[in-house]
């Protein structure tokens, strides 16, 4: 209430699906700093979510590095039509510096390619000039590998 927010609004996410309205429906998946962290209740500290509407499924994984338990909940939830997914690599030199990175280029394409990504939109990779991938880079290592997924810069008319 303190943020003008009335109590009865607040929905909590933890694992149990969430139906926000008519059409759409969210589901909730851990997300990871290396590891999957919970707190003293048993809720996870870090969320992603797959959200279900017009016939699609769109992950925003959030900030994340890859780990097995996302990848097999995605899968669980999948197929996914579209994965938001962060491309800001993290590293010896980022972790020495204090910086908390997620998924490099190569695992996040290596976790679309498990999931079974239709689509993917890399975010977060220029977020942060310390912390951050060129989109140029992004785009090099998309046409050097080819991939079986789509790869969009623009989000629009997904």
């Amino acid at each position: 209430a303190r943020e003008g927010i009335a109590p009865g609004r607040l929905i909590t996410a933890n694992r149990d699906a969430i139906d926000l309205c008519a059409g759409v429906v969210v589901h909730p998946l851990p997300a990871a700093h290396k590891q999957i962290e919970q707190d003293f209740d048993g809720f996870l500290r870090f969320l992603g979510y797959v959200i279900c509407h017009g016939g699609k499924r769109y992950l925003h994984t959030g900030d994340t590095c890859a780990h097995a338990c996302l990848i097999e909940r995605a899968r669980e939830l999948g197929p996914i039509d579209v994965a938001f997914l962060p491309v800001n690599e993290c590293n010896y030199f980022r972790d020495r510096a204090g910086i908390i990175g997620n998924m490099s280029i190569r695992e996040a394409f290596g976790f679309a390619e498990e999931i079974g990504a239709g689509t993917v939109v890399p975010m977060h990779y220029d977020m942060f000039a310390p912390n951050q991938a060129y989109r140029e880079e992004i785009q090099i290592v998309y046409d050097k590998i080819r991939p079986p997924f789509h790869l969009r810069f623009d989000p629009v008319d997904l």
